[in-house]
């Protein structure tokens, strides 16, 4: 249950983050996958695990969002980072 709550809420961020064009290379990152073949919600999925993955490091680490590495991530999608990578 927790988990699902979880995963709700870091697809509500990305989702929040098209809607507003904020940061805009969330956009060009869901069009990118789609024009790869990847539906709205696989692109949406994949880019919430980044935030996720973002989001523990920068608790474990207590650090600041840095949004040049989000960048840097969603340009390497549908690769996804391997557990300490980020």
């Amino acid at each position: 249950m927790q988990r699902k709550r979880l995963h709700q809420l870091f697809i509500g961020t990305v989702e929040s983050q098209l809607a507003n064009n904020n940061p805009p290379f969330v956009r060009s990152t869901l069009a990118r996958l789609e024009s790869e073949g990847y539906s709205t919600e696989q692109a949406t999925a994949m880019m919430a695990g980044i935030v996720a993955q973002l989001m523990a490091d920068m608790i474990a680490n207590d650090e600041l969002f840095d949004e040049t590495r989000y960048q840097q991530l969603l340009l390497k999608l549908p690769e996804l980072p391997h557990h300490g990578e980020i």
